[in-house]
């Protein structure tokens, strides 16, 4: 799990370099609160961006706004990844906690969604 694509990017050679034969499954965590934010980063030791902290910590009595900064970093990331290291990747895993809301949001303005959903037919059984 990372929060910046250079980071990524970087892993992506070095696992090139040495000629690992598996895909990767891009991590990402959509940020939802300041709080929670803060405690995921400290325990898995993940870097992040000054920049990211500043945004966060200007806005971290305001919820909806770090939910939006989580929707647009983790569409931003999911996007470089996908345009830049197709070769490598195999998909996006959403570390979720239960926020599907978010994830629906980050899917629907990545277009791997489509809201409209039908149910199936099913068999009766007799």
């Amino acid at each position: 799990m990372v929060f910046n694509y250079e980071i990524f990017n970087k892993f992506c050679q070095k696992y090139k370099q040495f000629e690992v034969n598996a895909f990767i499954i891009a991590g990402v965590f959509i940020i939802s609160s300041y709080e929670g934010f803060i405690a995921l980063t400290r325990m898995c030791k993940v870097e992040v961006s000054r920049e990211v902290l500043r945004v966060l910590t200007i806005n971290r009595e305001n919820q909806e706004a770090v939910q939006n900064f989580g929707i647009f970093l983790a569409v931003s990331f999911i996007k470089q990844v996908l345009t830049h290291n197709t070769d490598q990747v195999l998909g996006i895993h959403f570390f979720s906690l239960n926020k599907f809301n978010l994830v629906r949001k980050v899917c629907k303005i990545l277009g791997f969604i489509d809201l409209y959903i039908e149910r199936p037919f099913c068999k009766s059984q007799r």
